[in-house]
C-alpha cells in the first residue's frame, strides 16, 4: 500500500465524521425547503468546528442543479474548514479526495448520518448509525412510514438533536 493510499485508508477508518447524504434534486422540495436545509447545515457546521463533516450529494443533484448547487456551496460552505464535498464535479476547493468511495462504505465508517428520506436509510439502519432526517411539509408522509427516526425541521432542532446524538455517542465510548 502506498503512503498516499495508507493515509486515505487511515482517514476513512477513523469513524470521526458526520456524513451528510442528500438527494435535493428530488422534485418534492421547494426552493424555500432547499434554502432551509442549506442554511441549517451551514449553522451546524459553524457551531461544531471541531467535528468533521463529509457531504455526499446524489449525482443527479449535481447534474440537475449544477449552477445553483455550486453557487450555494461557494457562498455558504467554501469557508468551512471542517466540511468536505465528496464529488469532484462540485466547483469548490474543499472536495474530499476519497470521492470514489461507495456511499455504503462511508455510512459504515461515519459516526452519524444527516439525510432525507432515501435508500440511504437502509444502510444507516443496517449499520445502526444515529440518523437525523430533514423533515419538510413535502416529505412528512414518507417519514411517517419509519418507526424510529429523529427528524429536524429547523436550525434549532438540527442543533439540539445533533448535540444529543454526540452526547449519546460519547457515552458509548
Amino acid at each position: 500500500m502506498t503512503k498516499t493510499n495508507l493515509s486515505k485508508f487511515k482517514t476513512l477508518c477513523q469513524c470521526n465524521f458526520t456524513l451528510l447524504v442528500t438527494n435535493l434534486n428530488y422534485h418534492i422540495y421547494s426552493p424555500d425547503e432547499l434554502h432551509l436545509f442549506y442554511t441549517s447545515v451551514s449553522t451546524l457546521i459553524n457551531n461544531y468546528p471541531d467535528n468533521q463533516f463529509i457531504w455526499r450529494p446524489h449525482p443527479a443533484e449535481i447534474c440537475c442543479r449544477r449552477s445553483a448547487f455550486n453557487i450555494f456551496y461557494q457562498r455558504i460552505f467554501s469557508h468551512a474548514k471542517n466540511m468536505r464535498i465528496m464529488d469532484s464535479q462540485v466547483n469548490t476547493s474543499n472536495f474530499h479526495p476519497m470521492n470514489n468511495e461507495p456511499t455504503e462504505r462511508l455510512i459504515a465508517r461515519a459516526k452519524n448520518i444527516i439525510s432525507m428520506p432515501s435508500t440511504v436509510l437502509l444502510d444507516a439502519e443496517m449499520y445502526q448509525k444515529p440518523t437525523l432526517l430533514f423533515e419538510t411539509y413535502s416529505n412528512k408522509d414518507m417519514i411517517k412510514a419509519f418507526k424510529k427516526v429523529t427528524v429536524f425541521n429547523s436550525k434549532e432542532t438540527l442543533l439540539s438533536t445533533f448535540e444529543e446524538i454526540l452526547k449519546n455517542l460519547n457515552q458509548q465510548f
